[in-house]
């Protein structure tokens, strides 16, 4: 089956490096590895997909050279997978990307920084909280509040005030976890009027908050007239602020 990645017919090799991502199975990553250079920008994309199911940290080399690839879906997917692989030493290439041209590379690379847990990408995080794209600054936030560094604090509060409501209430989460309330009534009004989307948010941002003053409407929206996901995070919530969720 590897052997076949070079066949000539593009359906085959597709076929191929799908086949392959399905095993799950580390034997697969120099043939995965090999897709990736492949002259077809969509079997290098579907190879770094694939090498997300592997996840093998010997691909981590080839998946970093391929976020140069001029096909944005082939950088977004590589940017993906490396952020699933955690492997600190892929965080230089990962900061590099928060400048990509295409936003949707960028958000992933501010998520995958977030999951990598590096001290030193808070600075670039920070810059990437003023990026044009909404995803991207939501990312950059919540990433920010994994990180546990204080000093963005004050980047931070900025995003409460932000014209999209899911990234001031990705920021209030952050600054939670980062011990300051500032968020807290963001979170509550939106957890009234928001969104379902927001209102799940919210809920998870009041949970970071750790604010009591928060638990009757948490308690409300835990009840039986919501919608499940809003009564599942806010049931967290509650679980969180050390409250019984009936």
């Amino acid at each position: 089956l590897a052997g076949a990645v070079k066949d000539p017919a593009v359906g085959v090799r597709m076929a191929v490096v799908d086949a392959l991502g399905f095993t799950r199975s580390r034997e697969a990553t120099p043939a995965l590895v090999k897709g990736l250079e492949d002259e077809n920008p969509s079997i290098r994309q579907s190879a770094a997909v694939a090498l997300l199911y592997v996840a093998d940290p010997a691909s981590a080399g080839p998946l970093e050279r391929l976020t140069k690839d001029a096909n944005d879906g082939v950088r977004f997917a590589a940017t993906k997978t490396l952020g699933q692989l955690r492997d600190r030493s892929t965080s230089g290439t990962l900061r590099g990307l928060l400048k990509d041209k295409f936003p949707e590379v960028r958000a992933e690379a501010a998520m995958a920084l977030g999951n990598l847990g590096d001290p030193s990408a808070a600075p670039d995080l920070a810059a990437a909280l003023g990026d044009a794209h909404e995803r991207t600054r939501q990312e950059a936030a919540r990433a920010l509040g994994n990180l546990g560094d204080k000093s963005a604090v004050s980047e931070l509060s900025k995003l409460l005030k932000d014209p999209n409501r899911k990234v001031a209430l990705t920021a209030a989460g952050a600054l939670g976890r980062l011990g300051e309330k500032s968020g807290a009534q963001v979170a509550m009004e939106s957890l009234k009027m928001g969104s379902l989307e927001e209102k799940v948010l919210a809920a998870e941002a009041l949970g970071d908050i750790g604010d009591k003053a928060a638990v009757p409407d948490l308690r409300r929206a835990a009840g039986p007239t919501s919608p499940a996901p809003v009564q599942q995070a806010a049931q967290a919530a509650l679980t969180k602020l050390g409250q019984p969720t009936k």
